[in-house]
């Protein structure tokens, strides 16, 4: 799996829009990532029941995992419905901040390439907003100076 391409991998996928019951039944249903099986290396997506279908994967990485989830609820239309583990928020942060680490910016503080939801061009200053607004987390912590 490419980072730089997530946003379009998924797009592929969001073919369906879940029912209000369906949204109901699964409100208690969370996003997280957990190893995978006793034995085998890699760590499973887990995904609030009516997107199992379409999202449900094992990857190679957890912070991989990570940014699988968090792009598929950003750019599905009904995402937004479910919560992230808030037990694994902190985690879910550091790993996406660790993978922006390897983006490449220019010399106006862009990012070179596309990363999860983000297109190509994106400030990363936005980028950093959003992972503190959406993780109640601060830069600063992410980077170790807090």
């Amino acid at each position: 799996m490419s980072i730089t391409s997530l946003k379009e991998e998924i797009q592929s996928q969001v073919n369906t829009r879940y029912s209000p019951s369906e949204i109901k039944e699964s409100k208690g249903h969370i996003y997280c990532v957990e190893p995978w099986d006793e034995g085998e290396d890699g760590f499973v997506a887990v995904v609030p029941a009516p997107m199992v279908e379409e999202f449900n994967y094992t990857f190679p990485t957890e912070a991989e995992a990570w940014a699988w989830l968090v792009t598929a609820r950003e750019l599905h239309p009904d995402g937004k419905n479910w919560e992230i583990d808030a037990n694994s928020k902190e985690k879910c942060a550091e790993s996406l901040f660790d993978l922006l680490a390897d983006v490449c910016i220019n010399d106006d503080e862009e990012i070179d390439e596309n990363y999860l939801h983000f297109d190509k061009g994106t400030d990363r200053t936005e980028i950093w907003h959003w992972l503190e607004f959406e993780f109640n987390v601060s830069i600063a912590k992410l980077e170790g100076l807090a």
